[in-house]
């Protein structure tokens, strides 16, 4: 029995360490006796030209407390109310009881996959945190897709996508228009 780590390489054969039966090389586990085959299992290490080049977010200011967002949209700016939770999203033409704090209908947000309740914005410690409401059309922080659910911290600078509407985020003191 050989009692070696890796397995034997025969051409595109291997012979499984834990029974001797010879089995193809991309197999994981031994078709005779069930041993997980570990040369099938290894990672292939990457050379240095097929490393996926990584994109850096814009690294913002974290806002303090007394700042409120801004949202710039179109060249437009758009001020969001003070409040600890806010949903931002687009009001229902067709119902008047269910609107989003921050409504985004006045942006073409119907045509651009805005869901009536979109995205959350929470501050938390001193932080705003971004946040998917399960979102029809989903929403990207920086390019990234947010996960529905998943908190993210927001910085001054940063780029949403919320559907297809782009909007930059600014902090700016209270006592500032």
């Amino acid at each position: 029995m050989n009692t070696s780590a890796t397995p034997d390489m025969k051409d595109n054969f291997i012979v499984c360490p834990n029974c001797q039966h010879t089995i193809p090389a991309d197999v994981l586990k031994c078709p005779n006796c069930g041993y997980v085959v570990k040369a099938a299992m290894e990672t292939r290490l990457l050379q240095h030209n097929e490393q996926p080049e990584m994109k850096r977010a814009p690294v913002g200011n974290i806002p303090r407390y007394f700042q409120r967002i801004r949202f710039l949209i179109d060249g437009k700016n758009l001020d969001l109310p003070v409040s600890a939770n806010l949903t931002v999203g687009r009001a229902d033409p067709g119902s008047t009881d269910q609107r989003p704090d921050v409504d985004l209908m006045p942006f073409d947000a119907i045509d651009k996959g805005v869901s009536r309740n979109h995205i959350s914005l929470t501050w938390k410690n001193d932080l705003i945190y971004v946040a998917d409401l399960e979102s029809r059309n989903g929403t990207h922080l920086n390019g990234q897709r947010l996960m529905p659910g998943i908190a993210r911290l927001l910085r001054d600078g940063d780029e949403l996508l919320i559907g297809q509407l782009a909007v930059r985020i600014h902090f700016t003191d209270n006592q500032r228009p």
